[in-house]
């Protein structure tokens, strides 16, 4: 396959390394399922639970968090070290991107355009001004009769 198309070839090399390293050979499937959950993971999930609805009730009621946030922290880290997969909260809320420009930022700079064109479009903007050249030598064809229609025989309906 490399002499006929070496991209090609080189793209299903790396899919074959890919599923290579996946396991694609293996004749059984990986087993994924997650180990159940312990009676002590299930004692810190609650514990956490709890604590973050005491800082909730705390931050509503204008009081200080900093006790409940360093608990909280304790805990993630016991619920880390217990065996639980994953985090237990994000750190910080899911960021919401803007493709919209603010409105306090300054204007960027404009660069000058420079009233020139590339490419077709400055190929056909030099045919568009030959044939303007040429238009005062077609008003001869325009002044040509023009020409007859369709002769028609005495009886005979109109073509279909």
């Amino acid at each position: 396959m490399g002499h006929v198309c070496p991209d090609c070839a080189e793209r299903a090399r790396t899919l074959r390394a890919a599923q290579w390293r996946e396991g694609c050979h293996l004749e059984d499937e990986p087993d994924l399922t997650p180990d159940p959950t312990t009676d002590d993971q299930q004692w810190w999930m609650v514990l956490r639970s709890e604590a973050q609805q005491s800082r909730d009730q705390a931050a509503d009621g204008g009081q200080d968090t900093a006790d409940f946030d360093a608990l909280i922290a304790e805990l993630d880290e016991e619920i880390a070290r217990s065996g639980v997969r994953g985090k237990v909260a994000p750190d910080r809320p899911a960021r919401h991107r803007s493709t919209r420009r603010r409105q306090d930022a300054p204007d960027l700079p404009r660069r000058k355009v420079a009233p020139r064109s590339a490419g077709r479009g400055a190929a056909l903007a030099a045919v568009l001004a030959a044939v303007r050249e040429l238009a005062p030598l077609r008003h001869r064809a325009q002044e040509r009769p023009p020409r007859p229609g369709p002769r028609r025989v005495q009886g005979q309906g109109p073509r279909r």
